[in-house]
């Protein structure tokens, strides 16, 4: 199996490649210049490897939520490099990739992601292994960080993502109690995305191009009836 990965939809921009079992990656740290640098990384990635792209058999991106521009990059590389190398299409979750590298590093089976949507609002999902993936039930939402205090935890639950420390102030006080791993500085990178994705591939559940696109987590908007 040969499998490029892109994520881009934070201030860090990697790229993946995963060639029988072994996973090489290029990461940087570079905030608004992911658009001017990930083709060079992914052509740098082959060289290195010494992989030509017409053997790539599948492209997994990670598809946000995060950034608005970021997560646009991604999915519109992945899917213009899956047309050109006539390959397959995977999309996966940005906050499942963080998921999956806070349960790699500290071995926590169950993960809060949370990830700074700006305007006092947080990306966050709820990720617990699930034969040998990271999964969470109710997917990736977006909350405030009130929300949290009606949300009933127990158990050992690893804290991974930026949210926690931004919005620390907004949220329950005995939270530092209940968390026994706390990374605040981790990225979502591309060699995250590979298990999910290399689990969607072996299914044989990629997606039509047309349906490789970002995914924007919104506040529903409520319209009152005028009188």
């Amino acid at each position: 199996m040969l499998l490029l990965a892109i994520e881009t939809a934070t201030d860090g921009c990697s790229v993946a490649l995963f060639s029988d079992n072994v996973v090489t990656e290029r990461s940087i740290r570079a905030p608004r210049g992911h658009a001017a640098r990930v083709l060079g990384m992914v052509d740098e990635l082959l060289k290195e490897a010494d992989v030509s792209p017409e053997f790539i058999e599948g492209i997994v991106y990670g598809k946000g939520p995060g950034s608005f521009l970021g997560t646009r990059i991604a999915a519109s590389v992945a899917q213009s490099l899956a047309l050109a190398w006539s390959c397959a299409l995977i999309p996966v979750s940005t906050l499942a990739a963080l998921a999956t590298q806070c349960y790699q590093a500290s071995g926590i089976e169950r993960v809060f992601v949370g990830w700074d949507a700006r305007m006092q609002a947080i990306y966050w999902g709820d990720y617990t292994l699930t034969d040998g993936l990271m999964i969470a039930a109710e997917g990736d939402q977006l909350s405030s960080p009130e929300f949290f205090y009606a949300l009933q935890v127990e158990g050992k639950i690893a804290l991974v993502g930026n949210a926690w420390q931004t919005y620390q102030a907004g949220l329950p006080n005995n939270w530092s109690d209940t968390f026994v791993v706390y990374h605040d500085d981790l990225y979502p990178k591309a060699s995250g995305l590979f298990p999910l994705g290399k689990a969607a591939f072996d299914k044989g559940e990629s997606v039509p191009l047309a349906e490789g696109v970002p995914v924007y987590l919104r506040h529903p908007v409520t319209h009152q009836e005028e009188v």
